[in-house]
Order: C-alpha cells, then structure tokens, then sequence
C-alpha cells in the first residue's frame, strides 16, 4: 500500500512536470509566432517605403 502511494506520488509529480514543460513549449511556440508575424509586418512595411522612396526619386529626377 505504502509502495502504491510511492508511485503514485512520482507519477502525479512527473506528470504534472510534463505537462508544466507542455505549457512551456505552447508559450515559447507562441511567442515564437508573435515575433515572426512582427518581423513579415516590419519588413513589409519597409517594402512598402522602399517603393515610395523610389517614386519620389523618380519624380524629383523628372522634375529636372
């Protein structure tokens, strides 16, 4: 019975470690994907100015 409750305390704390690691990896993946999702909206936001800087360029060249 003793032996019982032994094991099932290291079950009951390996599980719960596991499934802490299990949030962990949810969150890290999370975070993950929030970053990359930031970074595409940066860069193309930068795609985007290097256009409009092209454009001016252009104007100002036909403006002379």
């Amino acid at each position: 019975m003793v032996r019982n409750q032994k094991e099932e305390a290291l079950e009951s704390r390996y599980m719960s470690q596991q499934m802490k690691r299990q949030q962990q990896r949810a969150e890290l993946i999370r975070r993950i994907n929030e970053e990359n999702e930031k970074r595409m909206a940066i860069e193309s936001e930068v795609h985007r100015l290097e256009r409009e800087e092209a454009e001016w360029i252009k104007k100002l060249q036909n403006t002379n």
